[in-house]
């Protein structure tokens, strides 16, 4: 188990403030303008093992908002796009503007970008690169990749934990690889001239090397290794992450498989299951699940990105507006990671406020609804052991969060978790609004 340092206490009480010359608490709910109060607690980042909450609260140098860069606070947000609205400082928001709804309230609208033709340079440099790219097989691409990586090494017998010493069964490995990857069975695969793809060895080594466990350690490996290539690295350094699903349709009973009338049909059969992957900034697939059904997404998301196990440690997660709720953003939040969905009718969501005396200019007639800090401060400890307990793997996300949410009437913890999800959506789509490119584009 990881050794970990926890704080005592939420650092927003006394005061704590975030916008002094030097420092500033990133607690959500403060107000700028005072240098922050003993309550808040140093930055161990750089210094030992600490909490990934650590990255929420930590006192650290003042900086703007970015994308990469971390989330400003709650007031300093809003500032920035109230004055991006009225153009203050010489800068106006043109991509976004304030309407009336047909109820008379006040809303945000973004403007869309227009499509771009694609330039000739990029077909020529597509035809160019499909030119250079040689006709081979699968399973020769496969046992090439092998040779630079390894990672059919990591295929090892049910029964021990070291590769098999049996002559050539990294091809028997290969061989059904190819096949499930191409769902054609092993008989096309099969070969009565080599002993390593005999039909009978190729169904031998899928019941006895071919599992989950051994299928992830496989794939840590593969995107390990383009991780470190130094073209990968211009690409993206693994901070951002995508997780999406796929629905598909069980034709046969199964436990595995659940049903949804928008996905999988209507009838008593009618049953499937969704595919959740996650992808880096770097083009690859570091982590895949399997759902019964179409249960909350972000359940799942979280779960994947506890228990990947490649070196690749995202810190921002972009995911669709299935995946996103207040609950999602209070939990990610409180592990230290950037949670970033793709929201629909984002212009009609809710903003929230922390300081019922700040005023943000237009904005202020649309952030009327305050967060309840006192029920967040209340619940602080019980917060930190949730955290501690799905960093440790004591519990899993989808069994803690089905208890947390109370089947529709939240349990007190689960209310204060909200609250605090409300602090960091609110976060969120300030920003979102502030960023042309990130917000036209939905990114």
């Amino acid at each position: 188990m990881r050794s970990t340092r926890w704080p005592t206490r939420w650092p927003p009480s006394s005061g704590c403030a975030n916008a002094c010359a030097v420092t500033r608490c990133s607690c959500l709910a403060c107000p700028s303008g005072a240098t922050p109060p003993p309550g808040c607690w140093p930055d161990r980042r750089g210094s030992g093992p600490a909490p990934r909450s650590a990255a929420i609260w930590a006192c650290r140098p003042s900086r703007a908002p970015t994308r990469s860069g971390g989330r400003p606070t709650l007031d300093f947000a809003y500032k920035q796009l109230a004055a991006g609205l009225s153009g203050e400082e010489g800068v106006r928001n043109e991509w976004l503007r304030i309407e009336k709804s047909p109820e008379g309230k006040d809303h945000l609208v973004l403007t869309g970008l227009e499509a771009l033709d694609e330039p000739a340079t990029l077909t020529a440099l597509r035809a160019d690169v499909e030119a250079r790219m040689p006709i081979v097989d699968l399973p020769e691409v496969l046992l090439e990749v092998h040779s630079w990586t390894g990672c059919l090494n990591a295929f090892t017998h049910v029964s021990g934990e070291v590769p098999s010493r049996r002559e050539d069964m990294i091809k028997s490995i290969a061989a059904v690889l190819v096949a499930q990857a191409m769902n054609v069975g092993m008989r096309p695969m099969a070969s009565d001239h080599e002993p390593a793809l005999a039909l009978d060895r190729l169904f031998w080594a899928e019941q006895n090397y071919i599992r989950a466990a051994t299928l992830t350690a496989a794939n840590a490996t593969l995107v390990d290794y383009h991780a470190a290539q130094e073209i990968v690295q211009t690409w993206g350094g693994g901070e951002l992450a995508s997780a999406d699903g796929l629905r598909f349709v069980v034709p046969v009973k199964t436990i595995n498989a659940g049903p949804n009338t928008k996905y999988f049909g209507k009838g008593k059969g009618a049953r499937g299951v969704t595919y959740y992957n996650f992808t880096s900034d770097q083009f690859t697939g570091f982590h895949g699940i399997v759902i019964p059904g179409t249960p909350k997404d972000w359940y799942y998301i979280l779960e994947g990105l506890l228990e990947q196990e490649t070196s690749l440690r995202p810190t921002e997660i972009v995911s669709d507006t299935a995946g996103a709720s207040e609950l999602a953003f209070g939990i990610f939040r409180l592990l230290g990671w950037q949670f970033s969905p793709r929201l629909a009718d984002v212009g009609s969501s809710t903003l929230y406020r922390a300081d019922p005396a700040a005023f943000y200019g237009r904005l202020n007639t649309m952030i009327k609804t305050r967060v309840n800090i006192g029920l967040i401060n209340d619940h602080w400890d019980d917060l930190l052991r949730v955290a501690g307990s799905l960093h440790t793997g004591a519990v899993r996300p989808a069994e803690l969060f089905r208890y947390l949410t109370g089947g529709g009437t939240p349990t007190p913890i689960g209310r204060a978790l909200m609250e605090l999800g409300k602090l960091d959506r609110s976060v969120y789509l300030a920003s979102y609004f502030n960023d042309e490119l990130g917000s036209r584009c939905g990114c």
